[in-house]
């Protein structure tokens, strides 16, 4: 491949991306050669100078491998710190698969027939609701807290359930059985009769037909709703988002409870388009909230956080 078409690949790579300014062009020109004058002053002396011609080819290709993906839009996305000191590049891609592998080191197991399933979650559509909810294990009982949308509290009330179909106990097998290879997963997530609990919601399709924005919104609804999530399953939910097409990276969002934090977002419909958004801890990469946005006969914003969940003993206690 030549150098044109590898230019070209790479603008096509993140075709949605701005183009950057010319400032910001010349900001990274500057930054990356002072870099290396002040490494060539710093460094050890040399005998001769034979060897500086070579090494100005070298930081004059450095230069150019990275103005072209700064072109392109790969480079220049969004930094920060990975806690080490050095700095991180961040693309839906990278997001993702950090975020799986945030999932995959989790611990999370179903509660026992006699355990409680705990989710305490912030709402806001526009009005702010809180809600902390415990499911038994075996769907007998629940039992609910929190504030409404006018901001009044209710107290701890537990409820026999008179037909226990979908449990903490039942929803976490029946992930378990999903098939984490992403693509095979997306074709299972609005089909699978263990799922019915996720597709009740508007947006999801019954007839077995989602479309893309579909799929997505299923994944956002599993991960916003189940208490405890299979950590292999978890991971795949992450990594099968990143083979829906349209799917991007986005800065500068936040869930209910005003946690800014990095966002995975898909756009579906074009005559009154839904966005919905994934917010991801900026540092762990796990699970903040969602956000939803449509914009049809009248404007509709839904934004969620989860502040806590796990597996407790009781209603009313709370996970450590």
């Amino acid at each position: 491949m030549n150098d044109l078409d590898d230019l070209t690949a790479l603008r096509e790579l993140r075709a949605e991306m701005p183009a950057p300014t010319a400032a910001q062009l010349a900001g990274g020109r500057w930054k990356l050669v002072a870099a290396a004058v002040e490494e060539d002053r710093g460094g050890p002396a040399r005998a001769g100078r034979s060897r500086r011609p070579v090494r100005v080819a070298r930081l004059a290709a450095i230069a150019a491998v990275t103005a072209a993906a700064v072109i392109a839009g790969v480079l220049v996305v969004s930094g920060g710190e990975d806690g080490r000191g050095s700095t991180r590049t961040n693309t839906v891609a990278f997001v993702l698969e950090a975020a799986a592998k945030n999932a995959e080191r989790s611990s999370a197991q179903p509660p026992g027939p006699h355990q409680w399933a705990y989710l305490a979650s912030v709402n806001c559509m526009p009005q702010c609701s809180t809600s902390e909810r415990w499911w038994q294990g075996n769907g007998k009982n629940f039992a609910l807290i929190g504030t409404d949308l006018h901001g009044h509290t209710y107290p701890l009330v537990t409820t026999p359930m008179a037909n226990p179909v979908d449990t903490p106990i039942t929803i976490y097998k029946s992930l378990s059985k999903l098939p984490t290879e992403p693509h095979a997963l997306l074709e299972r997530l609005s089909t699978d009769p263990g799922l019915r609990w996720a597709l009740d919601f508007e947006g999801v399709p019954r007839d077995g037909t989602p479309t893309l924005g579909d799929e997505a919104a299923m994944i956002f609804r599993i991960m916003q709703m189940a208490p405890v999530l299979p950590p292999k399953v978890n991971a795949a939910l992450f990594r099968a988002l990143k083979v829906i097409p349209g799917v991007r990276f986005i800065t500068g969002t936040e869930d209910a409870l005003h946690r800014r934090g990095l966002g995975v977002q898909i756009v579906s419909g074009t005559r009154h388009p839904r966005r919905r958004t994934l917010v991801l801890d900026p540092k762990t990469y796990a699970y903040l909230g969602y956000r939803e946005q449509w914009h049809g006969a009248k404007d509709f914003n839904d934004v969620f956080a989860r502040k806590a969940a796990g597996v407790v003993d009781h209603p009313g206690q709370r996970p450590r």
